[in-house]
């Protein structure tokens, strides 16, 4: 009986003049007039939001930018699947356009992000910091041209884009590209066999003096 009555004056001065009574249903310490779910004691104006479609704090917003589960989602322009580091905004969920990652270095361009096989054109293509890697799909073989005849060794060579100091274009293959003597300028398939006492073969097609019917 005394429980019941210490209840009912409970109710009575929590009254709000309007015949409503103002309690603690769930007893989560926020009476009705500010718990906006009284029935469950994990929504009131002291709990955290979260990105569940629920207005957890009561503060007439679902889902907001400072939800403890929301993320920043990053514009994405070009519609490639990557973000643009720039601009991010944060929520529950990205808004049309935005993407959850920040990984795209050019937001304009559809074909260069980190996505995409790197070419040699001048370009980061793949977004990993290096324009025209040795890895780029039309990368090519170039040969170290040690006494800077214009022709390659066959045997040391190394795949870029361009050749870059001390490396010449060329094909192994070809009698009439490589160089059969890298340490002498004079040695190459274009120069002229002439009779010389060391019997060098100048001109790389492995006949030497008089065995060369080109000799001088």
């Amino acid at each position: 009986m005394r429980m019941m009555v210490s209840g009912l004056l409970l109710m009575a001065c929590n009254g709000n003049g309007s015949g409503t009574s103002i309690v603690d249903n769930d007893e989560d310490g926020y009476f009705s007039d500010v718990d906006c779910a009284d029935d469950n004691p994990l929504i009131n104006p002291g709990a955290a939001e979260l990105c569940d479609a629920v207005d957890n704090d009561c503060d007439t917003e679902i889902d907001e930018a400072d939800a403890i589960e929301a993320q920043l989602w990053f514009p994405d322009n070009d519609g490639d699947g990557y973000g643009d580091p720039l601009g991010p905004i944060g929520g529950c969920e990205g808004p049309e356009g935005y993407i959850n990652n920040p990984d795209d270095c050019d937001d304009d361009d559809f074909n260069i992000n980190p996505g995409v096989d790197e070419i040699c054109d001048n370009v980061d293509n793949d977004c990993d910091g290096i324009a025209d890697e040795d890895s780029a799909l039309d990368a090519r073989e170039f040969y170290r041209d040690s006494d800077g005849d214009g022709y390659g060794n066959p045997f040391v060579s190394t795949r870029r884009c361009a050749a870059g100091g001390g490396y010449v274009e060329g094909e192994p293959l070809d009698p009439e590209q490589i160089d059969c003597d890298d340490g002498r300028p004079l040695v190459n398939p274009g120069a002229t066999e002439i009779c010389d006492e060391d019997e060098l073969d100048e001109d790389c097609d492995f006949l030497v003096n008089d065995e060369d019917p080109s000799v001088v």
